[in-house]
């Protein structure tokens, strides 16, 4: 499938824990332009976001959106994905201001 990068961005933060190690967090970003007609539901744009641990790779989350599948998310090792709906972005949303 023919696409065209339209926005692309990879940034690395250093995580600050009182008496705890230092863990690198690397998030990188993309969005393509898809030819039209093949996005999935009326989609033509392709995205990628994936935040992971520098110093171990596979410990991740991914969200990502491509035919067939849609918007889907993959933690970690899990390579097949969740799909992406409002009672995960609920719990997504729960556990990241619990942690705040």
């Amino acid at each position: 499938m023919k696409a065209t990068l339209i926005f692309e961005t990879q940034q690395l933060f250093v995580t600050k824990a009182d008496g705890a190690a230092k863990c690198t967090i690397e998030i990188r970003m993309d969005l393509y332009k898809l030819a039209k007609g093949s996005g999935d539901v009326g989609s033509d744009y392709r995205f990628s976001w994936i935040a992971f641990d520098s110093d171990n790779p596979m410990r991740r989350v991914l969200f990502d959106t491509h035919p067939p599948k849609g918007p889907h998310v993959h933690l970690d090792d899990d390579a097949e994905g969740e799909p992406f709906k409002c009672g995960f972005r609920c719990k997504t949303r729960f556990v990241y201001f619990a942690k705040r």
